[in-house]
């Protein structure tokens, strides 16, 4: 789905306008997560019970969910009085 869904990526990118450098922040703040997501299955499937007790990783139990963000901020200083 990730492969089918990214081929519209560079399309939507070079639509969107670029930002006005006027209205932009001084400094650029960048961040992102990755999160396992667990699966659900539906009620009639059977319930995974062969992993007990293994460290190694499981199969089918979680997907990655990535995301990750970036935007603009003026510089900013906060006083901390104890």
């Amino acid at each position: 789905m990730n492969r089918q869904k990214a081929k519209y990526a560079p399309e939507y990118r070079e639509a969107k306008p670029a930002p006005n450098p006027e209205e932009e922040g001084e400094l650029m703040v960048i961040g992102g997560d990755r999160k396992g997501i667990p699966v659900r299955h539906e009620k009639r499937e059977a319930k995974i019970h062969d992993h007990r007790g293994k460290r190694e990783p499981k199969p089918d139990r979680k997907k990655m969910a990535s995301l990750g963000v970036s935007y603009t901020v003026d510089r900013f200083f906060i006083l901390l009085i104890r």
